[in-house]
Protein backbone atom coordinates (compact mmCIF):
# COMPACT_ATOMS: atom_id res chain seq x y z
CA UNK A 1 0.00 0.00 0.00
CA UNK A 2 2.77 2.58 0.93
CA UNK A 3 5.56 3.49 -1.64
CA UNK A 4 8.54 3.58 0.45
CA UNK A 5 11.72 3.97 -0.44
CA UNK A 6 14.65 1.74 0.06
CA UNK A 7 15.85 2.18 3.50
CA UNK A 8 19.66 2.13 3.85
CA UNK A 9 20.45 4.03 7.22
CA UNK A 10 19.28 3.42 10.65
CA UNK A 11 17.39 6.71 10.73
CA UNK A 12 15.01 5.94 8.05
CA UNK A 13 14.15 2.74 9.71
CA UNK A 14 13.61 4.41 12.84
CA UNK A 15 11.15 6.98 11.43
CA UNK A 16 9.12 4.12 9.66
CA UNK A 17 9.08 2.26 13.16
CA UNK A 18 7.86 5.38 14.97
CA UNK A 19 5.19 6.37 12.08
CA UNK A 20 3.68 2.73 12.05
CA UNK A 21 3.32 3.11 15.40
CA UNK A 22 1.31 5.89 15.09
CA UNK A 23 -1.21 4.91 12.29
CA UNK A 24 -1.47 1.74 14.22
CA UNK A 25 -3.35 4.09 17.03
CA UNK A 26 -4.90 6.53 13.91
CA UNK A 27 -7.12 3.63 12.53
CA UNK A 28 -9.07 2.74 15.91
CA UNK A 29 -9.42 6.07 16.58
CA UNK A 30 -11.20 6.74 13.30
CA UNK A 31 -13.23 3.65 14.23
CA UNK A 32 -14.47 4.97 17.09
CA UNK A 33 -15.03 8.46 16.01
CA UNK A 34 -17.05 7.19 12.71
CA UNK A 35 -19.14 4.68 14.47
CA UNK A 36 -22.83 6.08 14.62
CA UNK A 37 -22.40 4.91 10.70
CA UNK A 38 -20.90 2.27 10.71
CA UNK A 39 -22.53 -0.90 13.25
CA UNK A 40 -20.50 -3.75 11.21
CA UNK A 41 -18.14 -4.01 14.98
CA UNK A 42 -20.80 -3.16 17.87
CA UNK A 43 -20.32 -6.62 19.39
CA UNK A 44 -16.66 -6.68 18.83
CA UNK A 45 -14.83 -7.67 22.03
CA UNK A 46 -17.95 -8.95 23.50
CA UNK A 47 -17.98 -12.26 25.60
CA UNK A 48 -20.99 -14.77 27.00
CA UNK A 49 -20.02 -17.23 29.55
CA UNK A 50 -21.51 -21.35 28.09
CA UNK A 51 -20.41 -24.37 29.38
CA UNK A 52 -17.89 -22.97 31.94
CA UNK A 53 -15.92 -21.42 29.03
CA UNK A 54 -16.49 -17.91 27.22
CA UNK A 55 -17.35 -17.49 23.97
CA UNK A 56 -17.40 -14.27 21.59
CA UNK A 57 -20.71 -13.24 20.76
CA UNK A 58 -19.41 -12.27 16.89
CA UNK A 59 -18.93 -15.89 16.74
CA UNK A 60 -22.48 -16.85 16.54
CA UNK A 61 -23.76 -13.36 14.59
CA UNK A 62 -23.54 -11.46 11.62
CA UNK A 63 -24.47 -8.18 11.40
CA UNK A 64 -26.09 -6.71 8.03
CA UNK A 65 -26.25 -3.11 7.12
CA UNK A 66 -28.54 -1.21 5.28
CA UNK A 67 -29.56 2.65 4.50
CA UNK A 68 -32.59 4.13 3.67
CA UNK A 69 -34.05 7.38 3.60
CA UNK A 70 -35.43 8.00 7.21
CA UNK A 71 -32.41 6.58 8.50
CA UNK A 72 -30.37 3.96 9.17
CA UNK A 73 -30.70 0.52 9.81
CA UNK A 74 -28.96 -2.96 10.49
CA UNK A 75 -29.86 -6.54 11.47
CA UNK A 76 -28.07 -8.93 13.58
CA UNK A 77 -28.24 -12.79 12.56
CA UNK A 78 -28.19 -14.81 15.54
CA UNK A 79 -26.95 -18.62 15.03
CA UNK A 80 -27.46 -19.65 18.64
CA UNK A 81 -30.47 -19.08 20.82
CA UNK A 82 -28.99 -18.81 23.54
CA UNK A 83 -27.22 -15.73 23.51
CA UNK A 84 -30.25 -13.88 21.94
CA UNK A 85 -30.72 -11.48 25.58
CA UNK A 86 -26.85 -11.03 25.57
CA UNK A 87 -26.93 -9.31 22.28
CA UNK A 88 -29.70 -6.88 23.16
CA UNK A 89 -27.89 -6.31 26.43
CA UNK A 90 -25.36 -5.29 24.20
CA UNK A 91 -27.27 -2.98 21.93
CA UNK A 92 -29.05 -1.00 25.06
CA UNK A 93 -26.04 -0.54 26.39
CA UNK A 94 -24.96 1.11 23.29
CA UNK A 95 -28.21 3.08 23.43
CA UNK A 96 -30.13 1.15 20.92
CA UNK A 97 -33.52 1.07 22.04
CA UNK A 98 -35.50 0.75 19.01
CA UNK A 99 -35.12 -3.42 18.49
CA UNK A 100 -37.65 -5.80 16.40
CA UNK A 101 -36.86 -9.05 18.19
CA UNK A 102 -37.49 -12.09 15.86
CA UNK A 103 -36.93 -15.97 15.83
CA UNK A 104 -33.62 -15.61 14.53
CA UNK A 105 -32.78 -11.83 14.32
CA UNK A 106 -32.41 -8.97 15.64
CA UNK A 107 -33.66 -6.12 13.34
CA UNK A 108 -32.04 -2.36 14.82
CA UNK A 109 -33.10 1.18 13.55
CA UNK A 110 -30.89 3.67 13.74
CA UNK A 111 -32.37 7.78 13.91
CA UNK A 112 -30.45 9.61 11.24
CA UNK A 113 -28.16 11.91 12.28
CA UNK A 114 -29.06 15.85 12.54
CA UNK A 115 -26.81 18.43 10.93
CA UNK A 116 -25.50 19.28 13.92
CA UNK A 117 -24.26 15.85 15.21
CA UNK A 118 -22.18 15.33 11.86
CA UNK A 119 -20.58 18.43 12.71
CA UNK A 120 -19.23 17.16 15.73
CA UNK A 121 -18.60 13.90 14.50
CA UNK A 122 -16.61 15.72 11.80
CA UNK A 123 -14.70 17.94 13.84
CA UNK A 124 -13.50 15.15 16.46
CA UNK A 125 -12.42 13.40 12.94
CA UNK A 126 -10.45 16.46 11.84
CA UNK A 127 -9.02 16.81 14.91
CA UNK A 128 -7.58 13.29 14.74
CA UNK A 129 -6.43 13.40 11.89
CA UNK A 130 -4.48 16.93 12.78
CA UNK A 131 -2.96 15.55 16.40
CA UNK A 132 -1.88 12.54 14.53
CA UNK A 133 -0.13 14.59 11.17
CA UNK A 134 1.49 16.59 14.15
CA UNK A 135 2.74 13.38 15.57
CA UNK A 136 4.62 12.59 12.07
CA UNK A 137 5.74 15.71 11.84
CA UNK A 138 7.10 15.61 15.52
CA UNK A 139 9.23 12.40 14.04
CA UNK A 140 10.59 14.03 10.91
CA UNK A 141 11.72 16.54 13.01
CA UNK A 142 13.63 14.67 15.54
CA UNK A 143 15.02 12.72 12.77
CA UNK A 144 16.32 15.55 11.12
CA UNK A 145 17.65 17.35 14.36
CA UNK A 146 19.56 13.96 15.29
CA UNK A 147 21.00 13.79 11.62
CA UNK A 148 22.19 17.14 11.36
CA UNK A 149 23.92 16.46 15.04
CA UNK A 150 25.82 13.23 13.24
CA UNK A 151 26.85 15.43 10.14
CA UNK A 152 28.27 18.39 12.67
CA UNK A 153 30.30 15.41 14.48
CA UNK A 154 31.29 14.00 11.37
CA UNK A 155 29.53 10.81 12.25
CA UNK A 156 27.49 10.75 8.69
CA UNK A 157 29.08 12.44 5.60
CA UNK A 158 26.89 15.40 3.89
CA UNK A 159 27.01 12.90 0.65
CA UNK A 160 24.99 9.89 2.89
CA UNK A 161 22.90 12.40 4.56
CA UNK A 162 21.76 13.63 1.71
CA UNK A 163 20.53 10.50 0.72
CA UNK A 164 19.29 9.52 4.13
CA UNK A 165 17.05 13.18 4.29
CA UNK A 166 15.83 12.21 0.54
CA UNK A 167 14.55 8.80 2.24
CA UNK A 168 12.91 10.72 4.91
CA UNK A 169 10.94 13.11 3.26
CA UNK A 170 9.50 10.11 0.80
CA UNK A 171 8.55 8.30 3.91
CA UNK A 172 6.78 11.11 5.47
CA UNK A 173 5.11 12.27 2.40
CA UNK A 174 3.66 8.75 1.99
CA UNK A 175 2.31 8.60 5.65
CA UNK A 176 0.91 12.23 5.55
CA UNK A 177 -0.76 11.62 2.33
CA UNK A 178 -2.04 7.98 4.00
CA UNK A 179 -3.86 10.35 7.23
CA UNK A 180 -4.98 12.26 4.74
CA UNK A 181 -6.85 10.11 2.38
CA UNK A 182 -7.86 8.25 5.82
CA UNK A 183 -9.64 11.63 7.38
CA UNK A 184 -11.60 12.47 3.43
CA UNK A 185 -12.40 8.51 3.57
CA UNK A 186 -14.51 8.98 7.72
CA UNK A 187 -15.61 12.05 6.49
CA UNK A 188 -17.24 10.73 3.67
CA UNK A 189 -19.29 8.01 5.99
CA UNK A 190 -20.37 10.56 7.77
CA UNK A 191 -21.91 12.96 5.29
CA UNK A 192 -22.61 10.75 2.40
CA UNK A 193 -23.84 13.21 -0.56
CA UNK A 194 -22.94 16.47 0.84
CA UNK A 195 -19.39 15.28 0.91
CA UNK A 196 -16.93 18.01 -0.69
CA UNK A 197 -13.29 17.79 -0.93
CA UNK A 198 -11.99 21.16 0.61
CA UNK A 199 -8.87 21.59 -1.86
CA UNK A 200 -7.34 20.75 -5.34
CA UNK A 201 -4.55 19.06 -2.96
CA UNK A 202 -6.82 17.23 -0.85
CA UNK A 203 -8.78 16.05 -4.12
CA UNK A 204 -5.57 14.64 -5.79
CA UNK A 205 -4.23 13.03 -2.47
CA UNK A 206 -7.80 11.13 -2.37
CA UNK A 207 -7.33 10.08 -6.13
CA UNK A 208 -3.99 8.48 -5.59
CA UNK A 209 -4.88 6.74 -2.32
CA UNK A 210 -8.17 5.17 -4.23
CA UNK A 211 -6.71 4.04 -7.15
CA UNK A 212 -3.73 2.58 -5.07
CA UNK A 213 -6.06 0.76 -3.51
CA UNK A 214 -8.21 -0.23 -6.68
CA UNK A 215 -4.56 -1.72 -8.08
CA UNK A 216 -3.86 -3.45 -4.58
CA UNK A 217 -7.30 -5.19 -4.88
CA UNK A 218 -7.02 -6.20 -8.04
CA UNK A 219 -3.37 -7.51 -7.83
CA UNK A 220 -4.77 -9.61 -4.62
CA UNK A 221 -7.78 -10.73 -7.20
CA UNK A 222 -5.13 -11.90 -9.88
CA UNK A 223 -3.01 -13.68 -7.18
CA UNK A 224 -6.00 -15.50 -6.18
CA UNK A 225 -7.03 -16.58 -9.64
CA UNK A 226 -3.76 -17.99 -10.45
CA UNK A 227 -3.84 -20.00 -7.44
CA UNK A 228 -6.76 -21.57 -8.63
Amino acid sequence: MFRLPKFTSSYSVNAKNRMDVVIDGYIPELQVATEHKDFSNILYGRKVKRHKRWWHLTNYTNILQTEEEMGKFFTVEITNDTIKEDVVHVLKDRGLRRLEIKNDRIEVTVSRLSEDQKDIILSGIRRIAKQTKAAIDHITTDIDTRLEKAIDNQVVIPRKAYYIQRQLDATHKEYAGYIKFKELEACFKISRWTFKIPTEEDQACYDDWLLRQKVAEQAAQDKSANKM
